[in-house]
């Protein structure tokens, strides 16, 4: 981990190009891009975007599941509450 950090930051503070400092940090070039990769900040990992969109999607429909049941609630409320007043009138 502390050699995957001194490359990288070596590469930012030199500014050569990867591959050079590969070489002259006798680092395979593809390490070195992956390391740049899982270290930067600005980018997110593919998996977590995907479990992101994922539970967005369960959220949406989850949220509609629940309008159409509350509105099922008060329409059975409604029926209640006519069978109710329509018992008192038979009395």
């Amino acid at each position: 981990m502390q050699q995957k950090r001194f490359a990288l930051k070596e590469v930012s503070r030199v500014g050569k190009p990867l591959t050079e400092m590969a070489k002259e940090l006798n680092i395979s070039p593809s390490s070195l891009y992956r390391w740049k990769r899982e270290f930067d900040p600005n980018r997110s990992n593919t998996r977590e975007k995907y479990i992101a969109r994922q539970l967005e999607n369960h959220l949406c429909k989850v949220s509609e599941e629940r309008k159409i049941l509350l509105r099922a609630l008060q329409i059975l409320a409604c029926e209640l509450n006519e069978q109710v007043s329509l018992s008192h009138l038979n009395k």
